[in-house]
């Protein structure tokens, strides 16, 4: 659907921290990133900004507080919320505000302004007042604002078309009414289609079996699509089990 899975998503948004980018080092599992912690900060800084995301401070190890001016206050605590948090630190289990996506404040804009939640609305379909961040009341009206944007529903992307061995010139999708091939040209591609669908595609182009961008083999191995904390946050067993460790 137009917009994807902005519209219907969890809205928790957990930074990785140092440890995440670092498992071999640590313990000897996985495979260290070439990158840290401390060289994706400012772009997290940025996103949580531009997003709109609520929250408070964590400071537990491993989970990296946010900096000064880059959240928005937590909605107030419901009921339950307090006794679920006044049992868990009963038994020593920390308990914090989850960072969320989801704005405690009005965020104007001439084109696209968003209005705080009220919790009124199902969110698992998308935010009429575009309180949930999805793309459909925010970036895509900015986009479309400019006169350069042009949205193609009903299409399915098949495959990343090449200039060259080294360069890529556009995409081919399929009319997923008429079954019809199309190809667009572009100057840059973005994939921005999840795990699995941008893992698809990369494997689906350039040279066959290997894929597009594929040098190092590993190209759908590994595949995770949850964060661990979010997993964590929607098993109560893992979730505690996390807590304690």
């Amino acid at each position: 659907m137009l917009g994807g899975r902005t519209n219907h998503w969890g809205r928790h948004v957990p930074r990785w921290g140092p440890y995440d980018f670092k498992p071999f080092s640590r313990d000897g599992l996985g495979v260290d990133w070439p990158i840290g912690y401390d060289d994706i900060a400012p772009f997290y800084d940025r996103v949580e900004r531009m997003i709109g995301v609520n929250g408070g401070r964590i400071e537990l190890e491993n989970h990296p507080d946010s900096a000064p001016g880059c959240l928005m206050p937590p909605p107030k605590p419901r009921v339950p919320e307090m006794l679920l948090k006044a049992t868990c630190e009963s038994m020593g289990i920390p308990v914090r505000t989850a960072h969320t996506a989801v704005i405690t404040r009005d965020m104007p804009d001439k084109i696209a302004p968003r209005s705080a939640c009220f919790n009124a609305t199902p969110c698992t379909r998308g935010c009429t007042i575009g309180a949930m961040f999805q793309t459909t009341t925010s970036f895509l009206p900015m986009a479309k604002a400019t006169g350069k944007l042009t949205i193609v529903i009903d299409a399915m992307v098949s495959k990343v078309t090449m200039a060259s061995a080294g360069r890529a010139a556009g995409v081919e999708y399929v009319d997923r009414k008429t079954g019809a091939r199309h190809q667009v040209q572009a100057r840059a591609i973005i994939l921005a289609a999840g795990t699995c669908e941008t893992t698809r595609l990369l494997l689906n182009s350039g040279d066959k079996p290997a894929g597009l961008a594929n040098a190092s083999g590993q190209l759908g191995r590994n595949l995770t699509d949850l964060d661990r904390r979010v997993v964590s946050s929607l098993c109560p067993r893992a979730c505690r089990a996390s807590a304690l460790q």
